[in-house]
């Protein structure tokens, strides 16, 4: 129905605004996935890993584009 077109719409959209955002929560599953736990090295490359993507100025400029285009 129309609720599930607006989903996929806006996730679509949201996909489109960050792909490293997306690879790396696709890197981290996988790491999980295939440990019963994780290091403490693993936990801080995936705490810088996150870092890094949250203060990238690209993935800032995209999210407030998809903001804008959301309020119309």
């Amino acid at each position: 129905g129309q609720l599930e077109q607006l989903t996929w719409d806006l996730a679509t959209r949201i996909l489109e605004c960050a792909p490293d955002a997306v690879a790396n929560t696709k890197y981290q599953l996988n790491l999980i996935a295939t440990r019963s736990a994780l290091t403490q090295q693993e936990r801080t490359e995936l705490q810088n890993r996150n870092s890094q993507i949250l203060e990238s100025p690209e993935l800032r400029q995209r999210i407030s584009a998809l903001l804008a285009s959301l309020r119309g």
